[in-house]
């Protein structure tokens, strides 16, 4: 799987319209002020309550505000399983290129740990 396979809105510049129009959870705002913050929030929860939609929408969140799309990385192990290292170098290598220099990149992590 390639990584535009996780970040479509490399090429659509938005996260998908069902994903978006789905209820925020009560812990979405707050989520969305740490973005600002330099640290990482884990979000842990039972299978299906809304982790990865919750993740999609703080990107929609962040496509909105004007973050260059290319700066937003999403990847789930749940899907392929992958050293970290090699995900986050194969990102700046490939995707990021020049864009790292002066700017944030926001990274999104996702794996079921059962």
């Amino acid at each position: 799987m390639d990584a535009i396979d996780f970040n479509p809105w490399w090429e659509t510049g938005a996260i998908d319209s069902e994903t978006s129009s789905l209820k925020r959870r009560d812990i979405y705002p707050k989520l969305k002020e740490t973005l600002e913050e330099r640290f990482v929030e884990t979000i842990i929860g039972l299978r299906r309550v809304g982790k990865t939609v919750l993740m999609h929408q703080l990107i929609g969140h962040l496509l909105n505000t004007g973050i260059d799309a290319k700066r937003i990385f999403y990847f789930s192990f749940d899907i392929e399983r992958k050293d970290l290292n090699k995900i986050i170098k194969e990102y700046e290598e490939k995707i990021l290129h020049d864009r790292i220099k002066g700017g944030r990149v926001f990274l999104f992590f996702d794996e079921n740990t059962s």
